[in-house]
């Protein structure tokens, strides 16, 4: 299968849009995943714990709008042989972003300091529809310039039976949970953390482009890496910021 980029990246950012909508973009995501072959990222899905439209205001509007005149079932199915019961009401209910079973990473303020990073693994024949618990398992600890991130894409198949949808390393897709200090709330989208973080993605794609050669600064090893391309736009980002805020006063 071959997969070729749109542009250089596309990323969403605090998206009210309906899971339900983005299942079929998470399955291919997860097909393309599955063949474990180098393949361009392209979309990144980020979203704030603090964007209160999206977390709160859509869910209620979702229950008037849908629950009401809408019937729900839940979805049967098996991904890599694992069963998943998968609940329209969740689906209709949270945004692509802030739909847990969708997440592929997390970033917190400290690496334990979110109670709802913490994931209760269940059996892939458990009952309870994926999408009902708010909590889920990271796995790979990690680090986005301050911030600590946790991934939970692997190609561990063992590892797929947990209250998410699969995620391997290569998915071309990804859904990242962020916390207040990073984006306050549904318009901060235009700070220095996510400029940087734009910046990098867009470094990224190139990279994976040119057989993933990424500029010295963007790199580990020889090989590109996000949280070390973040940490470096962010430091330019603060400091044109820091600049712009002098010019200012001295006007």
């Amino acid at each position: 299968m071959s997969v070729k980029p749109f542009g250089d990246g596309v990323v969403l950012l605090n998206p009210a849009v309906e899971a339900e909508l983005d299942l079929l973009l998470k399955e291919n995501s997860m097909k393309v995943g599955a063949l474990k072959k180098p393949v361009p990222s392209l979309v990144y899905v980020v979203s704030s714990r603090a964007d209160m439209p999206t977390n709160l205001a859509f869910p209620v509007g979702q229950f008037l709008g849908v629950d009401l005149t809408w019937d729900q079932t839940v979805l049967d199915r098996n991904y890599y042989g694992h069963r998943y019961h998968i609940a329209e009401k969740s689906l209709d209910h949270n945004t692509i972003g802030n739909y847990d079973a969708f997440r592929t990473g997390y970033m917190s303020d400290d690496i334990a300091e979110d109670s709802s990073a913490k994931y209760r693994a269940i059996a892939s024949h458990d009952p309870n529809p994926v999408g009902t618990s708010s909590a889920l398992k990271p796995a790979a600890p990690g680090k986005i310039g301050d911030w600590g991130f946790e991934s939970y894409c692997s190609d561990d198949l063992a590892k797929a039976t947990t209250d998410r949808l699969p995620c391997f390393a290569n998915d071309p897709v990804g859904f990242i949970s962020v916390p207040k200090s990073f984006i306050k709330d549904h318009n901060d989208v235009f700070n220095d953390r996510v400029k940087s973080l734009l910046t990098a993605a867009v470094v990224k794609s190139m990279a994976e482009k040119d057989g993933n050669i990424a500029p010295e600064y963007c790199a580990q090893a020889g090989k590109f890496s996000l949280g070390i391309c973040f940490a470096y736009y962010y430091e330019v980002n603060k400091r044109i910021s820091e600049l712009e805020a002098a010019e200012g006063k001295e006007k």
